[in-house]
């Protein structure tokens, strides 16, 4: 910000009493009450007017990590902090959900924002998801008449492929 847009008389020396100020600019990196002084010398003689400036610290914005995903996955609740920030930067976001289902395998960069509603400051912090492509085996469906003995029922996939019975808890072997 250049202070000499906002004085009426130039060749005025301008100070501030946290550092803010560097010759006629005032750069916000010290969190604080800026109080800046205009000083200007005439004839022997000096003048000073004073205004302040209040610089707010951004908010501490995180995002809950989050670890691989299989792109066949449920949609994956996403959290950050603090509470009631936006969501963005991939397809997969949907309000605050990840869907693994609509997003390419590999990385994936999502962003929270989040803005302080007292001072107006906002701040953002982002994290990658790594998508992995889930493989899906396919199988056979087979015929047992009742009493006999079934026939071998095949599957294929690259891995381990581990079958189950209908109440999908215990491990046929």
């Amino acid at each position: 910000l250049n202070l000499s847009n906002y004085v009426n008389i130039v060749g005025g020396t301008f100070s501030d009493n946290i550092g803010n100020v560097t010759a006629s600019a005032f750069t916000p990196t010290k969190i604080g009450t800026s109080v800046i002084s205009y000083t200007v010398s005439s004839g022997g003689c000096s003048g000073v007017k004073s205004a302040s400036i209040v610089v707010n610290g951004l908010p501490t914005v995180s995002i809950t990590p989050i670890g691989t995903l299989c792109n066949n996955d449920a949609p994956y609740q996403l959290s950050g902090s603090p509470q009631g920030g936006t969501w963005f930067g991939s397809t997969g976001i949907v309000g605050s959900t990840f869907k693994p289902s609509l997003v390419s395998a590999g990385k994936n960069t999502i962003s929270y924002t989040y803005k302080d509603q007292t001072t107006g400051c906002s701040d953002t912090a982002n994290t990658d998801i790594n998508v992995a492509l889930a493989t899906i085996p396919t199988a056979q469906n087979a015929s047992v008449p009742v009493n006999g003995t079934p026939s071998a029922i095949n599957a294929t996939a690259t891995g381990l492929v581990t079958w189950y019975k209908s109440d999908k808890t215990t491990v046929i072997t």
